[in-house]
């Protein structure tokens, strides 16, 4: 049976109790699927909240996004979806990403809107997007995990839960916008689960990290 669209309108309600978990501070933008309640398996959604109250939330821009429960566990599929961040430029920020990684060369989430070199930040299962020097690294798992990006004077680091994956040195300087499902300004479309997702404009220290994986490491 074909799901059919959620027909009530998308008008952010009270936020899931259950989504209020301790994370460091500072959070810019942070998103679950679980804090989307009233909805059933393939239920279209259009709209994340976010749940840092800076009111950054992603919408979709392209084809269908939808809600799914595995377990007991929601996440969303899409094609494109937006929140409308700041640009980071050449500033240090990390990005947090609870999910599957399917595909080893589709990015499943990225700071960043144009194809200018080094103006985009895009992470995929086994590589790092930034409209030119794009480096790979060994592969993250297929399973659900937890991955976590930092920049900060010129250096990238992705870890695969707390294992270090790249360091990649290369000055960037990125702009507006953070994306689900793919880059900006390209087809190459993720079938990435998203669980969660959030942004600081700092790299986290080790105890942080450790934190944003404990508790993103819950939802997946």
């Amino acid at each position: 049976m074909s799901a059919t669209p959620h027909s009530r309108s998308r008008i952010p309600g009270p936020i899931d109790p259950n989504a209020k978990t301790p994370l460091p501070e500072g959070v810019l933008c942070w998103v679950e699927a679980r804090a989307e309640t009233g909805y059933s398996n393939g239920d279209v959604i259009t709209e994340l909240t976010d749940l840092s109250g800076n009111g950054y939330p992603f919408t979709t821009l392209e084809g269908t996004s939808r809600w799914w429960e595995n377990g007991g566990k929601p996440y969303v599929t899409g094609t494109q979806m937006r929140a409308l961040i700041p640009a980071y430029g050449s500033n240090a920020r990390t990005m947090v990403m609870a999910g599957t990684f399917p595909e080893a060369s589709s990015p499943a989430c990225s700071c960043g809107s144009t194809s200018v070199d080094a103006t985009q930040w895009a992470v995929s299962r086994a590589q790092l997007f930034t409209w030119g020097g794009d480096p790979t690294f060994t592969s993250m798992a297929t399973s659900p995990l937890v991955m976590i990006a930092t920049y900060e004077a010129g250096v990238t680091r992705i870890y695969e839960g707390a294992t270090l994956r790249l360091n990649y040195l290369r000055t960037l300087n990125t702009s507006q916008y953070a994306y689900l499902f793919r880059w900006s300004n390209n087809d190459r479309q993720s079938t990435a689960h998203v669980y969660a997702w959030a942004t600081w404009p700092r790299v986290l220290t080790d105890t942080e990290r450790q934190l944003a994986i404990s508790h993103f490491g819950s939802l997946v």
